[in-house]
């Protein structure tokens, strides 16, 4: 009997897992490297922001890096501006050069040229161009614009190549300067969202706080466009950031101030398209009016 109680305590010993050796924390590394077949934890990404060296007061609300995260916002918004300010430049030389034969950035509606009955081959030759440039320069350009930002946010760590930067804008200002029915607003926000991506890329970021460029970017060109910096803060939220963490929101609204305001200091204030004297509205068409 106690021989049998011998022989079951042998193999149980035997069959027991080894002991954790002592010094080791037997954590998640050392189960991976024990059993080939579950995989090492991955490794966050890494992020120079976060190696900036800042007194521990001064952390706050932004955190470790949040200042500097803040700083290349307002450079994005910078950039965001020059992009804008270029695509109407753009946008102006192009329709000169299709209706008027003329080297020319200044904006002069097409209606008042008279090119006959080319201006029927116009657009077409300008979609010619733009579908070559699509082909054979980068498929971000074909759509619209704000699903291809949207894409990359989601689905390729707002990485965006450099090229689309140059690529968006020339095709967006062939396009409607040689009379296509197309608009400025997907291109000034993709051309945006690239600048914003090629900063986080320069930048040794997380794909996080990429994506935070990537939509400051985005919609620091809004901004500068249009000369709506809240509907912008509001549409990056909405479509490209998908969350609402408060450094993210600072950095997205200091992009839209700063190229709102150099807006207001580059282009002015007047609009585009000259608009009609507008009646004051009163409350006389309400039935409630005495």
């Amino acid at each position: 009997m106690a021989d049998a109680r011998e022989n079951r305590g042998q193999s149980d010993h035997g069959n027991s897992p080894q002991a954790v050796p002592s010094g080791s924390n037997g954590g998640l590394s050392d189960v991976a490297s024990a059993n080939s077949n579950i995989p090492a934890p991955e490794q966050p990404d890494s992020d120079l922001l976060d190696k900036v060296i800042l007194p521990k007061d001064s952390y706050g609300l932004l955190g470790r890096g949040g200042g500097v995260l803040c700083l290349l916002a307002a450079l994005i918004g910078v950039l965001g501006e020059a992009a804008a300010w270029l695509l109407f430049k753009l946008i102006g030389l192009f329709t000169n050069l299709s209706f008027r034969g003329q080297f020319s950035f200044a904006f002069n509606a097409p209606t008042t040229a008279h090119v006959g009955w080319w201006v029927l081959l116009i657009p077409v030759a300008g979609g010619l161009v733009v579908g070559f440039m699509a082909r054979y320069g980068s498929e971000m350009i074909r759509g619209h614009g704000i699903p291809e930002a949207m894409e990359s946010a989601l689905y390729h760590e707002s990485k965006i190549p450099a090229r689309v930067a140059f690529l968006k804008p020339t095709a967006t200002a062939i396009c409607i300067g040689t009379g296509c029915p197309f608009g400025a607003e997907g291109a000034i926000i993709a051309t945006g969202a690239a600048l914003g991506s090629i900063v986080g890329q320069i930048i040794t970021v997380t794909k996080d706080r990429r994506r935070v460029l990537l939509a400051a970017g985005a919609a620091a060109g809004m901004s500068a466009k249009f000369g709506a910096p809240l509907a912008s803060i509001l549409m990056a939220l909405e479509l490209l950031l998908f969350e609402f963490q408060p450094i993210s929101i600072l950095a997205v609204a200091i992009a839209c101030g700063v190229a709102g305001g150099l807006r207001i200091a580059v282009m002015g204030t007047t609009p585009i398209f000259a608009m009609p004297a507008l009646p004051v509205p009163t409350l006389e068409p309400l039935p409630f009016t005495p």
